[in-house]
């Protein structure tokens, strides 16, 4: 056998390749090197320039005053690649992820959402039945922070990491893809407004409600003789009109009198309305509280119910009211309306007045307010004198209740007339508590059921017995009202059980929704109408970090 056969044929093989390998490179021109392509079937070649795919850098801003505020990460992604958002959905390539690195000072309280939506795409031979969500160009993601106490904004730098994939531009989706394990480090960018718009949505700022271009360019003097109209409109209001039946039965009471005591009690009354609209304007200076905002609050409602039961009570002849002048007792020997009596009226009519509203009422409180101090008090008190207006012409001119019939029998028919009118408010205040807190409307009633009970024991006490016996019942019927109200709305007790059973309530008509809601909604449903959401903060949030334009239907519960 010939061994040395295998050694020549493999000779002849190494040559043969050598004369191919050269004639290759005559025919090749010699200034273009030899090059490979990797991309193939998957695309254009991620590596065929010498920019980086995506470019990471990010800053921090903070809400001034506060150690809270938001990192913005902005990827620059070269032209011919993109990545994927950070809600891309399982079964598609890798999503974008970004982290705040540990132990920095820096906690993360909330996601990132990006300031712009991402370009949904379908490649259903790749990714059937999924949406993939692809970012070109620009893109920034924002999330909020929170830092530790100690920490100097100024000097601090914050690192984020980002992880996921640079893909190729290809239209059926197949581009090459490569892994992208970035950090930037976030410096900070100075401070902003919690009330600014930011990338996650859209938030309210006060400070930047224009007033109406008719209002602005109006004078000064204008404005207020505007105010006093809306002032003298209140006393039309339905709210005003159970407690006006009380200062018609004064005005009856008060024939006969001198001219001179009816003007100051009508004085005395209008001062009670003042103060309140002083309050009103001090509260809308320092806290912004605007027009009937106090309805919001559950302490404000549970008293003034209250207030507007015991005087009901006092109408219908339970009790009698302790206010020097405030009786509201129609029999011989009681004693009539007094300095006191005509202040409180004053004010008890002007709070109640504060849910409703009338024309031209809003104009004239949003130009107040907006200007200086001493503007916003004229305002507001050029509204007070308006309300107060037609009592003060009365007290001047009592010709002008001469219609009036003169005091007899009716006025006691007609007090209990009015305490039922009252008792019919009360109900309609319990509808605003029901919209504050409804698990405390069923509490709110057991402690008027006291109140009820301590009228009934301090009215019972004859006079005949002495001031310090009424005084006594008094104090007696006080204290069982006030542990009657803690066992109502005190969480160890019916408090606690009525939330409870809110709670339950609510659970049981959630569940019973989404059993119903077999299909699924959307914006649009077929006929083309619009298909409405109930609002949420996160919902609307969610929609305007998405670029979307959104409907808000809503109006005012008075």
């Amino acid at each position: 056998m010939n061994f040395h056969f295998p050694s020549r044929l493999l000779l002849a093989a190494l040559l043969l390749c050598s004369g191919v390998l050269c004639a290759s490179a005559d025919a090749q021109d010699e200034s273009e090197p030899p090059s490979l392509d990797f991309a193939g079937q998957f695309g254009g070649d991620p590596f065929a320039s010498d920019e980086p795919q995506v470019k990471l850098s990010a800053t921090f801003e903070l809400i001034e005053g506060t150690r809270e505020g938001r990192i913005n990460v902005t990827a620059e992604i070269r032209e011919d690649q993109h990545v994927y958002s950070v809600n891309q959905k399982k079964g598609g390539p890798t999503k974008s992820t970004i982290t705040v690195v540990e132990n920095q000072g820096v906690e993360l309280t909330g996601s990132f959402r990006t300031d712009s939506s991402p370009e949904v795409k379908s490649f259903p031979d790749i990714y059937p039945g999924l949406q993939i969500e692809e970012h070109h160009g620009t893109v920034t993601w924002s999330a909020p922070i929170r830092l530790e106490e100690g920490l100097e904004s100024d000097s601090l730098l914050i690192s984020v990491q980002y992880d996921g994939l640079s893909c190729t531009n290809q239209e059926d989706g197949a581009g090459a893809c490569i892994p992208q394990d970035l950090v930037a480090t976030a410096s900070f960018d100075g401070f902003y407004l919690a009330s600014e718009v930011v990338d996650q949505g859209v938030a309210f700022d006060p400070a930047k409600v224009t007033l109406n271009r008719n209002i602005e360019s109006q004078s000064l003097g204008l404005v207020l003789l505007l105010a006093f109209a809306a002032g003298f409109i209140l006393n039309f209001m339905p709210c005003v009109l159970p407690v006006l039946g009380l200062k018609i039965m004064t005005f009856v009471e008060q024939a006969g009198e001198s001219r001179q005591r009816i003007f100051m009690l009508n004085v005395w009354f209008s001062l009670g309305m003042l103060l309140v609209f002083l309050i009103l304007a001090t509260l809308a200076r320092v806290i912004s509280l605007g027009w009937g905002a106090q309805f919001s609050s559950l302490t404000f409602n549970v008293v003034l119910v209250a207030v507007v039961f015991v005087f009901a009570l006092s109408f219908l002849g339970i009790w009698e009211i302790p206010i020097p002048g405030f009786s509201v007792s129609t029999g011989a020997g009681t004693q009539g309306e007094g300095a006191v009596g005509a202040f409180a009226k004053g004010m008890f009519t002007t709070v109640l007045a504060t849910p409703c509203s009338g024309p031209l009422l809003f104009p004239a409180l949003t130009y107040s307010v907006s200007q200086p101090v001493l503007i916003t008090y004229l305002g507001f008190t050029m509204v007070g004198l308006g309300m107060a207006f037609p009592y003060l012409m009365i007290g001047a001119f009592p010709r002008l209740i001469g219609f009036l019939p003169k005091p007899g029998v009716w006025m006691e028919t007609f007090k209990h007339i009015m305490g039922f009118v009252l008792l019919g408010t009360v109900v309609w205040l319990l509808t605003i508590v029901a919209t504050v807190s409804l698990q405390m409307v069923v509490p709110l009633i057991g402690f008027l059921f006291a109140l009820w009970g301590t009228c009934w024991w301090y009215g019972k006490v004859p006079l005949t017995r002495g001031r310090a016996a009424r005084m006594r019942a008094l104090v007696e019927g006080g204290l069982f009202s006030a542990v009657v109200g803690w066992l109502m709305f005190s969480e160890a007790a019916l408090g606690g059980i009525m939330e409870s059973r809110f709670k339950q309530l609510v659970d049981r008509e959630v569940a019973t929704r989404l059993d119903n809601s077999d299909e699924p909604t959307g914006p649009v449903d077929p006929t083309g109408e619009l298909q409405w959401e109930r609002y949420s903060v996160d919902r609307l949030t969610e929609l305007t970090a998405q670029q979307k334009t959104v409907f808000i239907d809503f109006t005012a519960d008075w």
